[in-house]
């Protein structure tokens, strides 16, 4: 994939065929209202992911070596696991292999959990974009039971 950009309001309507909570869908609607006034509605992308495309050995990266930045990020572990802990990590890297680079990182810390980050400013990824999702800071892979289904928004 590569970054392909679209209006941001296409993608407001995207977020809405996933079932989110109140408080995320609250988070999102205030996220797109400041985006509408503060940032001129400039277009972004949403970049969905799951359990089976994070959890390979060097992480997923979906908008290749082009500079990026990372406004919202949902993720909800989909309730098969074990309860074992996964972390999501969005790595300014082409892999997931140095964690120093992981900008981003939440827990999932058992089933139906969600980790939710917004900024309004966005985290500049330089890089590249990889979503990961591993048992610590080991870098080992976690499970797809034990990982999470979500989505990234990203702007130019």
């Amino acid at each position: 994939m590569a970054l392909s950009l679209e209006s941001a309001n296409k993608v407001r309507q995207k977020t809405r065929m996933y079932k989110l909570n109140p408080l995320v869908f609250g988070a999102l609607k205030a996220f797109f209202h400041y985006w509408a006034t503060n940032k001129g509605n400039a277009d972004l992308q949403l970049i969905p992911f799951d359990t089976t495309l994070i959890c390979t050995d060097t992480g997923y990266s979906p908008v290749g070596a082009v500079t990026s930045t990372v406004y919202f990020v949902y993720a909800k572990n989909p309730g098969a696991g074990d309860g074992t802990d996964s972390y999501i990590r969005l790595y300014n890297e082409t892999s997931n292999t140095t964690n120093t680079n992981a900008f981003i990182t939440g827990l999932i810390s058992d089933d139906n959990d969600i980790f939710m980050f917004v900024s309004p400013t966005g985290v500049v990824y330089g890089t590249d974009l990889t979503i990961s999702a591993d048992t610590g800071t080991d870098g080992t892979e976690s499970t797809a039971t034990n990982a999470a289904d979500g989505f990234v928004i990203v702007g130019a």
